[in-house]
């Protein structure tokens, strides 16, 4: 059973010194790196100089953390110094991350034939009674009606249109890597002594400024504190903000495409009583973005159908949308404090 008290004498000490234990278990034989005594082991050589400085280096009355700081506008990032060897920050401040939105473009606009459809009524009145509706991107050749043969009032040729003009996907551009130096107008890197568990807590390990490389600086940063009511203590007067993160809020908006209202498309629709085409045009309708009408007049047996074009010019498409919303901001700051640079 170990011995508890206040104070003991050792019995064969001569003149009887007295020694004050503070532990319950002294270790009577233990002695420091002097060779005093100390059983209670308060005097490890570790304690005070594990960390490579002093525990408790930096006596500020606030709550901070001594690093050895370098910034710089290099893309490359110095590692930390041996001596020094744990990432406390990595970041930086002025944010260089463009965002740029994809080129809106939009597929060639197209002239396209419209259906021609067989009414009851004069003057392209009355129901439908057979249509003649052309497939898709349609180009004119002879195509099989179902117009009927009789009854037939008049012949509705529907406006010509413009199709294309759909948007082209192009693909995005990849999003910038966030996090890496490239990210910032001054790159950021704070470093610390990564033993701080050898000092008793809440005294950090303080920096000896002999051992900094070259642009490290002696600085603290502060825990807790905000650029806007961060104050440096004495000794360490001047302050630096950097940020560890950005809060991506950028987009763009969608792009959009539209005719541009220049176009002329002029057909020539014809129909005919073979549903080859292969007989004489029995009524050959000029159409436009109008549309036409047309008598029947003795021309009711209509079996087939064909088209050219008078005028075909599309025009042109208009893009719009791709540009940029919203912003990108700096989040997460850190606020150092510094020696100042002493001149050589």
């Amino acid at each position: 059973m170990g011995l508890a008290c206040n104070a003991c004498w050792d019995a064969d000490d001569e003149d009887n010194t007295s020694y004050v234990f503070t532990c319950e278990d002294p270790d009577y034989d233990h002695k420091d790196k002097d060779g005093n005594p100390d059983p209670c082991h308060e005097n490890d050589e570790k304690k005070p100089m594990a960390c490579g400085a002093t525990c408790a280096d930096v006596a500020l009355g606030i709550k901070a953390v001594p690093v050895a700081l370098w910034f710089g506008e290099e893309r490359v990032v110095p590692a930390c110094p041996t001596g020094l060897p744990k990432a406390d920050f990595n970041g930086g401040a002025g944010i260089v991350a463009p965002h740029a939105c994809p080129e809106c473009r939009c597929t060639d606009p197209v002239c396209s034939f419209g259906p021609v459809h067989a009414r009851g009524g004069d003057a392209c009145t009355g129901p439908i009674l057979g249509a003649a509706d052309p497939p898709p991107a349609w180009d004119g050749a002879c195509q099989a009606s179902s117009i009927p043969i009789s009854n037939v009032g008049s012949y509705s040729f529907e406006p010509t249109e413009v199709g294309g003009c759909a948007v082209a996907e192009d693909p995005l551009p990849p999003p910038p890597h966030f996090g890496s130096s490239s990210m910032w107008e001054t790159t950021a890197r704070a470093c610390r002594h990564a033993d701080d568990a050898m000092c008793p807590p809440g005294e950090p390990c303080g920096i000896r400024e002999d051992e900094l490389p070259s642009r490290f600086r002696s600085c603290v940063r502060l825990e807790g504190a905000t650029p806007e009511g961060a104050m440096c203590p004495a000794g360490f007067p001047e302050s630096f903000v950097f940020y560890a993160d950005v809060d991506e809020g950028r987009g763009c908006t969608p792009c959009e495409c539209a005719p541009a209202g220049d176009a002329v498309c002029l057909s020539v629709v014809s129909l005919h009583q073979q549903a080859d085409c292969g007989d004489v045009t029995m009524i050959a309708a000029p159409v436009d973005e109008m549309g036409s009408c047309a008598d029947p007049g003795m021309s009711t047996n209509i079996q087939g159908v064909s088209a050219s074009w008078a005028q075909n010019e599309p025009g042109t498409c208009v893009a719009s949308g791709g540009a940029v919303t919203g912003e990108i901001k700096a989040i997460d700051p850190a606020v150092f404090c510094c020696k100042p640079v002493v001149a050589e």
